[in-house]
């Protein structure tokens, strides 16, 4: 219920009461029944009643300004956000040429660490596999051996030298995956880092030059405006109150609500109260 408007009204009730004996006193006259006290209800639709009244264009206009005012104070002029984006663009650059110096740095570190553990390996590999070859080549350089002997110990040895090949090349393999594994897993952990970094420089340049539109478009003229329309937008409901309570108090209502919060049946006073407020 928007307001609410009661009139004053009373019963007079009196009641006499006559004492009288049982022997030959006349009987007292019985008091007169209460009256129903009924309730006048109204309603009146309160963006009629605002459309109506003198000063609502005014009124209006005032929020046009004040809203467009304050939509401006959130936007960055286009000169602010193309400077931002040329910054922006410097600083992205800076950050791709640091992330391609870590790239080089981490893929030389692997390949360092890499290089060593096959080094390794291939010594591991050559005090197994050199004895093997050495006894096979020394076999095949004995005279005495015959063509079929020493066919056979050829094969032995060519078998021999497949096999650690075979272990090289798996070995190998296997530290290419690594590489390739760790060196793009440091790859996706600098663009998730550096797209954190773009995104964080963004907000917080976009909350510098919102503060600093709003620091501008707060002028005195501005602030002078938004208090005008607090101050016409409270002129106007006070006016809306007065005509309600004149034309209620002139048919006698009690009760006012506003459309559509309506619980009673109620009379729509909307357009006299429409002409109460032209007066």
């Amino acid at each position: 219920m928007w307001t609410k408007y009661r009139r004053q009204a009373g019963v007079l009730l009196i009641i006499t009461v006559l004492l009288s004996s049982l022997a030959g006193c006349a009987p007292a006259p019985q008091p007169a029944p209460e009256k129903p006290v009924v309730v006048k209800h109204a309603m009146v639709k309160m963006q009629q009643l605002l459309e109506a009244h003198p000063q609502q264009e005014k009124l209006r206009q005032l929020e046009q300004s004040v809203a467009a005012a304050a939509e401006q104070s959130q936007r960055p002029s286009a000169e602010a956000m193309n400077e931002a984006k040329r910054e922006f663009d410097a600083a992205m650059e800076v950050r791709r040429n640091q992330d391609l110096q870590a790239i080089d740095k981490k893929e030389a570190q692997l390949k360092e660490k890499l290089n060593e553990e096959r080094r390794v390996f291939l010594e591991s590999l050559e005090a197994e596999y050199r004895p093997l070859l050495v006894n096979l080549d020394l076999k095949l350089a004995t005279l005495q051996y015959a063509p079929a002997e020493k066919q056979k110990v050829q094969q032995e040895r060519d078998r021999v030298e497949a096999e650690r090949q075979g272990k090289i090349a798996a070995k190998d393999a296997e530290l290419a995956a690594v590489f390739k594994k760790e060196s793009s897993n440091f790859v996706d952990e600098l663009a998730r880092s550096s797209k954190a970094y773009a995104d964080q420089w963004m907000n917080e340049r976009m909350t510098r030059m919102q503060t600093e539109a709003a620091a501008s478009a707060a002028s005195p003229a501005s602030e002078a405006q938004r208090k005008e329309m607090l101050e016409l937008s409270g002129r106007v409901m006070r006016d809306i109150k007065q005509a309600v309570t004149v034309v209620a108090e002139r048919e006698k209502i009690d009760m006012v609500w506003v459309y559509p919060v309506v619980r009673q049946q109620a009379t729509d006073i909307t357009d006299a109260v429409v002409r109460e407020l032209k007066k």
